[in-house]
């Protein structure tokens, strides 16, 4: 197996939420699973592991949405002599996931009936070590703007989809984070900020778009919560903030 080319270097959503339900059992004590100290331990690849969230987003004179997303972790596979996880999405999606000496990257992702493509090089989802002040740059996505599109009958508010480069730093080592499947201890927190100039059309014309995301990730877990804001200077009418929880974690006991 390999991976289709990436002539055009295309920009690769970070995590995957962006492509299922809105925009995308309770399990206690949590943040008691692993062992902390494993780096690779805050993003586990594990074959069977499926994790649910809730989906909530809001945007502003649009309105509220709330949903459930899924996702598990299939076989490990060998590409191009690399070992890769891969991990589907509710809607099909399927994003490959890669651990290494320098931290946990996407590599590659693919939709249903297609081809995976590479990923662009060194989009990690942690980059190691796991200190406080570690830095790294990643490419994503806005969806939670909306624009003004007029048409003879009616005014749409259409999302706002452009790439953007977002600014990574770990804040915070040892939170506590409490979410529909329990409380979660010893997370780490990232936070990631980014912006870019967008062409809105008339009349607004072009605005600087702005991302700020706070991810906090558990030991044996992963990713547990999600709080993305994104708005424009000058401000939008229509600026978005979406939040996921983590609701549920199985560890596979029906897998095969």
């Amino acid at each position: 197996m390999h991976w289709q080319g990436n002539e055009r270097a295309q920009r690769r959503r970070r995590h995957g939420f962006w492509t299922v339900g809105t925009v995308l059992v309770a399990v206690l004590g949590l943040g008691a699973c692993g062992k902390s100290g494993d780096q690779s331990n805050y993003f586990p690849l594990t074959p069977g592991w499926s994790w649910s969230y809730r989906v909530s987003s809001e945007i502003r004179n649009v309105g509220k949405d709330r949903s459930h997303t899924f996702v598990i972790d299939h076989r490990a596979l060998t590409v191009d002599g690399q070992k890769v996880t891969p991990r589907m999405y509710q809607d099909g999606h399927v994003f490959y996931y890669a651990a290494g000496d320098d931290g946990v990257l996407l590599v590659a992702d693919g939709g249903v009936g297609t081809q995976a493509r590479a990923a662009q090089p060194d989009q990690y989802v942690l980059k190691y070590p796991l200190d406080i002040g570690t830095v790294w740059p990643v490419w994503s996505e806005t969806r939670l703007l909306r624009r003004q599109v007029f048409s003879p009958n009616a005014v749409n508010m259409v999302p706002v989809i452009t790439p953007i480069e977002i600014s990574y730093t770990i804040e915070g080592k040892g939170d506590v984070v409490k979410v529909p499947a329990g409380t979660f201890l010893d997370c780490i927190r990232l936070h990631g900020t980014g912006t870019v100039v967008f062409d809105m059309g008339q009349p607004v014309g072009e605005v600087e778009i702005f991302v700020d995301t706070t991810e906090w990730f558990a030991p044996g877990v992963g990713l547990v919560k999600i709080i993305r804001k994104e708005d424009s200077r000058p401000g939008s009418p229509a600026a978005g903030v979406m939040t996921v929880e983590l609701d549920s974690l199985d560890k596979g006991s029906w897998f095969n």
